[in-house]
């Protein structure tokens, strides 16, 4: 997990009371993250990415037959505010799936 957060490796062992062999050949993956990150298209800055998803908007129509549900089921919970049916964490689903389109 500290690998993952790029914590370098004195502090690993040290965080953990493992010696170098140790930490070698149990702990650590074994994978060379710049290089991993370099061939995945990411930049050599930490954390910065860019997804080519992200910039396209797709149209509305085909959004409506994949997600047509999502707006009738945001508004079936609106009018359910205030009511002892309501269901807040209904409507946080449909604002993470609304994103997420």
């Amino acid at each position: 997990m500290l690998e993952a957060k790029e914590v370098d490796l004195p502090f690993i062992n040290q965080a953990g009371h493992w010696n170098e062999s140790t930490m070698t050949s149990v702990y650590l993956s074994g994978h060379n993250r710049p290089a991993l990150r370099a061939m995945s298209g990411f930049e050599k800055i930490k954390r910065a990415y860019y997804l080519p998803r992200a910039t396209v908007t797709p149209a509305r129509h085909i959004e409506q037959q994949l997600f047509g549900w999502v707006d009738r089921a945001q508004e079936t919970l609106n009018k359910r505010i205030g009511t002892d049916e309501q269901d807040l964490a209904g409507l946080g689903l449909i604002k993470c799936i609304k994103f997420v389109r």
